[in-house]
């Protein structure tokens, strides 16, 4: 499977224990990601796409759909955001864990 963008989506009724484990994957893997302006996903913006209602989700996904030009270079960078700040074989993984457990 190669997809050229993912969804996140959220229950908005769920209480605010959500884990990133979802987004971490998908970004490791050069997948860009549509998703909610809601933590913990929005500290995540220079390389996915965040909505705040559903209309502007809906609004993302056609924008998205019409232009996927800059897809892949999303998919590049979140990539290397993850690996270089988020992997075990970086020094990041340190600091990403002390920061999420602030």
């Amino acid at each position: 499977i190669h997809p050229d963008v993912a969804f996140v989506p959220i229950n908005r009724t769920e209480n605010n224990y959500r884990s990133n484990f979802k987004l971490l994957e998908l970004c490791a893997l050069g997948i860009p990601v549509i998703t909610y302006h809601v933590s913990p996903y929005n500290g995540f913006d220079t390389f996915i796409n965040c909505g705040v209602t559903k209309k502007n989700i809906q609004e993302i996904f056609s924008l998205v759909l019409k232009d996927t030009t800059a897809l892949p270079e999303l998919g590049k960078k979140a990539h290397e955001h993850v690996w270089g700040n988020c992997s075990y074989e970086s020094e990041g993984i340190v600091n990403y864990i002390k920061n999420t457990l602030r």
